[in-house]
């Protein structure tokens, strides 16, 4: 789960099959901050916790289907609740599938961070703003931008971010790069969150980095993010 040292350009695409995370400036390439290892230590958080996303998601499915809510089972639902609002659901599904939906996501998210040396790569600051030109000005240089189904470009401007946000930025990326209908639909606080159902939550970016650092001990709901850049 490492990267190599290389510059990778690609064609733009359009702008409904591109998305990217965005931070002002321009920010130079440092001895404090190489791209290369702020991207592999960023896999490894991102790693873990998409490991841990997976774990509450089985107890909370186990903690649905045997009726359980003390300790553990409790924590889980409440969590999984909280982000992808599996109680409230418009399709014939029960809870416990509509938490396996989830699950099989994040199992996606999983092998491509297994796969991370021929998904994730680095651009330079003048191809990643021509690969987005399409969503953002021609000054605006983002963090990392997602094909969907094809590759993960980050730029110099995500070595720049806090080693929480990186790894935020990551499932972030890969919520994009699984699922081309993944937007940013409804934020990732606030009340247009809490009332999302499980269907919209599906389609949320955000549900996903905010559900996946929840899942992880102490289990605090921290946020992390763009919004949150120095974390």
């Amino acid at each position: 789960m490492k990267l190599s040292e290389s510059v990778e350009n690609k064609d733009a695409i359009a702008a409904d099959q591109t998305s990217a995370d965005t931070a002002p400036g321009r920010t130079a390439v440092t001895s404090e901050t190489d791209p290369f290892a702020a991207a592999n230590a960023s896999l490894e958080l991102a790693s873990k916790w998409v490991d841990n996303a997976l774990l509450m998601l089985w107890t909370a499915r186990r903690a649905v289907e045997t009726s359980s809510r003390g300790g553990a089972a409790g924590l889980s639902i409440d969590i999984v609740r909280r982000h992808f609002h599996t109680d409230r659901s418009l399709s014939a599904y029960s809870e416990s599938q509509n938490i396996s939906r989830i699950e099989t996501r994040f199992r996606q998210m999983k092998l491509a961070l297994m796969q991370s040396s021929s998904i994730f790569s680095f651009v330079d600051d003048v191809t990643a703003i021509e690969n987005t030109r399409g969503i953002y000005d021609s000054e605006t240089t983002v963090a990392a931008y997602a094909y969907s189904h094809g590759h993960i470009a980050l730029t110099n401007k995500f070595a720049a971010l806090g080693p929480n946000c990186r790894a935020a930025v990551i499932i972030h990326q890969l919520a994009h790069y699984i699922d081309p209908q993944v937007r940013d639909s409804a934020g990732s606080v606030g009340t247009a969150y809490d009332g999302l159902d499980i269907e919209s939550a599906l389609l949320n970016v955000h549900c996903y980095p905010n559900f996946a650092v929840n899942s992880t001990p102490p289990h605090l709901d921290n946020r992390y993010g763009m919004l949150k850049q120095a974390e």
